[in-house]
């Protein structure tokens, strides 16, 4: 149908409207000249106006030549004034109302303007009509001021019953914004039985009208009961539905002079019934628009509580509640079948940090806003997409099987893979990996389904990132998916609780009989309150999951505070040696940190002796370099760690400043039955050497072993065949260099 067809259709459904609110106040008008009670004709001619704005001020004279054309013929001298009177009154009030037309239009602020305006309008018209009414010889000087009072106040009552209503149903017509839902308000069974209720209350109002009784119009509060109940649990529209037709019920009761509703002839009585009616509309109105923005300010708190700021999706809040609904609704629907699974996906962006780190967070900000849209687009609308970290999102896939859910993400992922940026010059680009976790029915509990998703996540960046992974549902391989995970949190308790233990292990010189102090590794030990855990359990989970610069820093402050309260042990300390991970030589922060704690510490700089290993130095050689300037600038000496298992480990060795290389314990343990071990361990002692610096071979642990490793030229030694570590308590318990326990 034609937008031009739409309008002519308004216009002759809004003027037929017009004419059936005159025709039913003509029908209770008794007498010529007579004013009637209620004009709802300019009720809805105040609404129309205010809805399509002043352009539409041809409306209510159209409206009033066609009623008094078609069923009210008056003298041609009175014609004017009842045209002008509506007219002005109408495009009065509208401009006054209009002048505030920033409000929400479902306010109580609203709601008091438009009375203004119904006021001015009521007063614009009264005027205008009771000067017609003298004028035309219907009315004689001394009735003017009944008129006057009888015209305003019956088209106030119209304003007050019928524009809300009217004007709520013509702004239905507009785009609404989804921001209160039918949820927000009562059920459709509370809306039905008020309805009925309302209906019964009018039918039993003018039916006991007909009782001689004094006391019958008390009836008249069960309507204003109804319309309070309306006000406090239904939409806004209910209780303007309600208002409208409680007010026609009675002004055609009292018109009719139905049973004890009788038409007042006095003017005070007139003017105290309107007054009643009036006031009788309007309450119920306000409250009715204070509940809707009560309702409405809390809806759009919850709204902001839910959604993130910067993609306007969903944020992780809404997305925990959104997935326990999810899976209590499926376990709730027995029998149901598989084609009726969900999926609850994972992504988070590959490398995201680089984009940060090189353009800037507001590129980062600005790529975020992109991926956003374009998962949002991708997915169908009966998924729900949301941001629940920095650069990770979720998304639960309704009613999809495994394969369908690969084709949705997999198509996701390909366009974040194509998806650019251009920004200030740049053009900025990412992936995407994604893990997915298949629901339904049997669906396990919330925790579980999340660890399910975030390990497949987590394995599908493990794999080199752009792809996805889904999570199987056999308890064996979700054990090793999740064991990670558990670990990082094991270790973030053991942190928080001070449960990490010193142990430390002698490093014997090779020749020397005698060392000028301890030379010694400390080695770290986990102590949740069961069996000390070791290194090699927790070590690779704290750095898959960034944990490894806290565990360091952990170690170091516990190094330095220790001896700090055992001066007398420090005292015989040469070279105190510990372990850093990977992402301590990566993080510029940490040399900090460690300047800062030598600064109160009794220790020396030159006592410390860092710990890297050769996988983790080629890593980034720049940043490694870079680490151990800073790190020998302040004193500190370095050891590189698990030297020759890298494939180029001679080529960058002139790179490393280090004091010692410790050879691989791999080739130590193997040096007996092996000639390979023995020719690398050889190597690596004679280039060792020629660049001037010394070797360790760790994993010495038989005194044959000792003696070949002695006779390689091998400068210290470490090994249970030496020395087994203990805790740093009772290491430091023995004499200073010798083998003997102090007394105690």
């Amino acid at each position: 149908m034609s937008h031009h067809l739409l309008s002519t259709l308004r216009v002759v459904v809004l003027l037929g409207l017009y004419l059936a609110g005159a025709a039913l106040s003509l029908h209770l008008i008794h007498a010529p000249g007579e004013v009637a009670l209620f004009w709802p004709a300019s009720g809805l001619a105040f609404a129309v106006v205010l809805r399509y704005g002043l352009r539409w001020w041809w409306f209510v004279p159209v409206g009033n030549l066609l009623m008094h054309g078609l069923l009210d013929p008056v003298a041609w001298n009175f014609l004017p004034f009842s045209v002008f009177s509506n007219a002005l009154g109408v495009i009065a009030g509208a401009w006054l109302v209009q002048r505030h037309a920033n409000m929400p239009r479902l306010s109580v602020a609203y709601g008091l303007t438009i009375l203004e305006g119904g006021l001015l309008l009521a007063a614009i018209s009264g005027l205008i009509g009771a000067v017609g009414l003298y004028v035309a010889g219907l009315s004689n000087l001394l009735q003017m001021p009944v008129n006057f009072l009888r015209w305003a106040l019956g088209d106030a009552l119209s304003v007050a019953a019928i524009t809300p209503i009217a004007l709520q149903l013509l702004m239905r017509e507009r785009a609404r914004s989804p921001v209160l839902r039918n949820a927000d308000y009562g059920a459709l069974r509370e809306r039905v039985i008020w309805a009925l209720l309302m209906l019964a209350a009018f039918i039993a109002v003018i039916t006991g009208a007909r009782i001689e009784s004094p006391f019958i119009l008390g009836l008249t509060a069960v309507p204003l009961a109804l319309l309070l109940w309306s006000a406090m649990r239904l939409p806004p529209i209910w209780t303007a539905a309600g208002v409208a037709l409680m007010v026609f019920v009675m002004t055609i009761a009292i018109a009719s002079n139905v049973g004890s509703f009788v038409q007042p002839t006095h003017l005070r009585d007139i003017v105290i019934l309107l007054v009643f009616l009036s006031l009788l509309a309007i309450a119920p109105l306000l409250l009715a628009l204070g509940n809707h923005e009560r309702r409405l300010a809390q809806r759009s708190l919850l709204r902001r509580a839910l959604t993130d700021t910067l993609t306007g999706l969903p944020n992780r809040t809404a997305f925990e509640d959104a997935l326990r609904t999810q899976i209590d609704r499926m376990q709730q629907q027995p029998g149901h079948s598989s084609a009726g699974q969900c999926a609850l996906v994972y992504f988070d962006l590959d490398h995201f940090t680089l984009i940060n780190d090189t353009a800037s967070h507001q590129a980062g900000d600005a790529l975020i806003k992109g991926v956003a849209s374009l998962i949002r687009a991708h997915l169908p609308a009966s998924d729900a997409v949301f941001r629940i970290g920095g650069d990770e999102f979720a998304a639960l896939l309704d009613d999809c099987d495994e394969s369908g859910a690969r084709t949705r993400v997999q198509g996701v992922l390909s366009i974040i893979e194509r998806y650019r940026l251009a920004w200030h010059g740049l053009v900025l680009n990412t992936s995407a990996s994604a893990g997915i976790a298949m629901f339904g029915v049997q669906a396990g509990g919330y925790s579980s389904l999340l660890a399910q998703a975030d390990a497949a996540c987590f394995t599908a960046k493990e794999m080199g990132g752009n792809r996805l992974c889904v999570a199987s549902a056999g308890p064996g391989e979700m054990r090793s998916r999740t064991e990670a995970m558990r670990w990082a949190v094991r270790i973030r308790t053991g942190l928080d609780d001070d449960q990490f233990e010193l142990y430390c292990q002698d490093i014997v010189s090779s020749t020397a009989l005698v060392q000028r102090g301890r030379h010694f590794e400390t080695l770290l030990r986990l102590n949740p309150g069961g069996p000390l855990l070791m290194p090699g359990d927790f070590i690779p989970a704290a750095e898959r999951f960034r944990l490894g610069v806290q565990i360091d820093r952990h170690v170091v402050a516990m190094v330095l505070r220790w001896f700090d309260n055992h001066p007398d042990a420090l005292a015989d300390v040469d070279t105190c040696a510990i372990n850093l991970t990977a992402g301590s030589l990566m993080n510029e922060d940490f040399a900090r940190f460690v300047d800062s704690q030598l600064r109160g510490s009794r220790m020396a700089p030159e006592q410390l002796c860092f710990e890297i290993t050769e996988t983790s130095a080629v890593h980034d050689l720049a940043r490694a370099r870079a680490f151990i300037q800073q790190m020998r600038a302040l004193g500190c000496r370095f050891a590189l760690d698990d030297f020759g298992t890298g494939f180029s480990s001679f080529a960058y060795l002139r790179s490393l400043d280090v004091d010692y290389i410790k050879i691989d314990g791999s080739f130590v343990r193997d040096l007996e039955g092996s000639p390979m071990s023995g020719s690398v361990v050889r190597s690596i002692t004679d280039i060792a050497h020629v660049l001037n610096k010394r070797t360790i071979a760790e994993h010495a642990e038989t005194e044959s072993i000792c003696a070949t490793l002695r006779a390689m030229g091998v400068d210290y030694l470490q090994g249970h065949a030496l020395h087994r570590p203990e805790p740093i308590g009772q290491y430091f318990a023995y004499e200073p260099r010798t083998g003997q326990r102090a007394s105690v």
